[in-house]
């Protein structure tokens, strides 16, 4: 399978795009999970004294756990798309430059 330029095709906006768009989605997921959060905590000072206490704060703990593991698998899927596009620049520009010599 060797190189085929008609199949090599990339829009620099577009992933740079993609990676706005996918730190507007971590803001907004932390802004989300504090949120509920917070309801949360409020419900827990209402269950002080009985199981629903305990309920909760299991539930809650495997969403911590499950939101941080998310957002670590978010995280690197955005540095990725980062790091692809930084590659793609820096060959761009390589090559880019070999054409100026000549």
């Amino acid at each position: 399978m060797g190189y085929n330029a008609d199949k090599t095709h990339y829009n620099a906006a577009t992933i740079e795009e993609l990676h706005g768009a996918l730190d507007a989605a971590f803001k907004a997921l932390d802004h989300e999970s504090a949120e509920l959060k917070s309801h949360g905590q409020a419900l827990a000072a209402a269950w002080e004294d009985n199981k629903s206490l305990q309920a909760y704060q299991a539930s809650q703990a495997n969403w911590d756990k499950d939101y941080a593991e998310a957002k670590q698998i978010l995280s690197d899927f955005g540095v990725s798309v980062k790091d692809a596009f930084d590659e793609i620049s820096n060959a761009d520009q390589q090559i880019s430059s070999w054409f100026e010599g000549a």
